[in-house]
């Protein structure tokens, strides 16, 4: 990127595209662990306390996707991530 001299907003772009593709990776992984949870959570109906603790663990998993998905998406994380990357063009030229 710092051989091509893009300018300020592709790189903006380049970041939040990044963000988004890490945000896509999170959701397919949920899928995948929700898949898996509700095939234990049927496989052993019978205990209830397994049951809680799954749908429990779910929510919470899900607040946290949730939660990181705002924050990588913020303008503040853009910032901070076109700034290390100014940084870094900044280390090369020298």
């Amino acid at each position: 990127m710092a051989e091509n001299q893009v300018s300020r907003d592709q790189l903006r772009k380049v970041v939040g595209f990044l963000d988004k593709a890490t945000g896509w990776f999170y959701v397919v992984l949920g899928g995948w662990l929700l898949a898996v949870e509700t095939y234990l959570a049927v496989a052993q109906l019978t205990t209830h306390g397994l049951l809680f603790k799954t749908l429990l663990a779910l929510l919470i998993l899900t607040a946290l996707g949730v939660a990181n998905g705002f924050y990588r998406t913020s303008e503040k994380r853009q910032d901070r991530a076109l700034q290390q990357i100014d940084q870094a063009i900044e280390k090369r030229k020298k």
